[in-house]
């Protein structure tokens, strides 16, 4: 993942993900990511976000996309998960997409008309299932926006900047 830095370090570029990750044959959104109560997003502000690394950012994908369906009421989002490894079935990547949709809806309060849910596959990247790592990269819901702001970087801003 590329990022860019400021000259003077102050502010860091993150791009941001279009994937759920899983690590496992579980359903549930795994634990690695930030999940919040709902009373917690009304206090939530992508410009106020306390993290200081590309890894916190990710941690927060869930919540950075909730907020921002929920500033711009226009927006969709369509989830497609896949999920080729052993023991896998359409009923298990159903889930994973549900779980995400669920979330969105119930946390962010993102009517549920406008997260959708596609199970084709045929236009979905896949990497090699030949290795352990290839095979856990098949593992994720994709995030599909109707507008690519949905997905725009997030800024990173030092907490050094401000001394």
């Amino acid at each position: 993942v590329c990022t860019a830095t400021a000259a003077d370090g102050s502010t860091i570029i993150v791009p941001l993900l279009d994937r759920i990750y899983y690590d496992s044959l579980r359903a549930e959104i795994p634990e690695r990511y930030v999940e919040l109560d709902s009373a917690d997003t009304l206090s939530f502000r992508e410009s106020e976000l306390n993290v200081n690394t590309e890894i916190e950012v990710y941690r927060q994908i869930l919540n950075i996309i909730g907020y921002r369906l929920r500033e711009n009421s226009s927006w969709t989002i369509t989830l497609k998960p896949l999920s080729i490894e052993e023991g896998a079935s359409d009923s298990l990547r159903r889930a994973r997409a549900n779980e995400v949709q669920e979330y969105l809806h119930r946390v962010w309060s993102v009517d549920i008309s406008r997260i959708h849910v596609d199970m084709a596959t045929s236009n979905i990247q896949r990497y090699s299932v030949n290795t352990e790592i290839g095979n856990r990269a098949n593992w994720y819901v994709q995030l599909v926006p109707s507008d690519v702001r949905l997905l725009r970087p997030v800024r990173i801003v030092s907490p050094d900047a401000s001394k």
